[in-house]
């Protein structure tokens, strides 16, 4: 597998120095279709999961938990549960073995989800104005 220093190398020569793909191929020993994909992507390689990691622990509580923070969306701010009681109510009520850290990363997976707002700005010509910073010369005839 081709690690960023790679890619880094192989961006310089092509379009700094001008090395050609077949050039670049031979040279590194890799295959033209790998050079052209490390010249059209220029961006850090990131690993991203096919399936989500196990949790034999965690996951026969999963549904359990979303239940109670379903049911804290009716409640007053002050009746809701924290995620050590929510733990305290697995631990008593469902016999739960894990632990309380656990359950907190869960309850702020959850809780995490935040929606993207925009606000459209409408303002009628002449009523709004906006300045970006900056140097300007202005020659204004003024007549009484």
């Amino acid at each position: 597998m081709l690690r960023m220093v790679d890619k880094e190398y192989i961006r310089k020569k092509h379009f700094l120095e001008g090395w050609s793909i077949r050039e670049l191929s031979r040279q590194l020993k890799i295959s033209r279709q790998t050079v052209r994909k490390m010249l059209k992507d220029g961006e850090i390689p990131k690993y991203h999961r096919k399936k989500p990691k196990p949790s034999p622990v965690m996951d026969p509580y999963r549904d359990v938990i979303e239940n109670i923070l379903e049911m804290d969306t009716n409640a007053p701010p002050k009746q809701r549960h924290t995620s050590a009681r929510i733990y305290e109510r697995l631990h008593d009520e469902y016999g739960f073995k894990g632990g309380e850290s656990t359950v907190r990363r869960y309850v702020r997976s959850l809780k995490d989800v935040k929606n993207e707002c925009f606000l459209l700005l409408e303002a009628a010509p002449g009523e709004q104005m906006q300045i970006d910073f900056g140097e300007a010369q202005i020659y204004l005839k003024i007549s009484l």
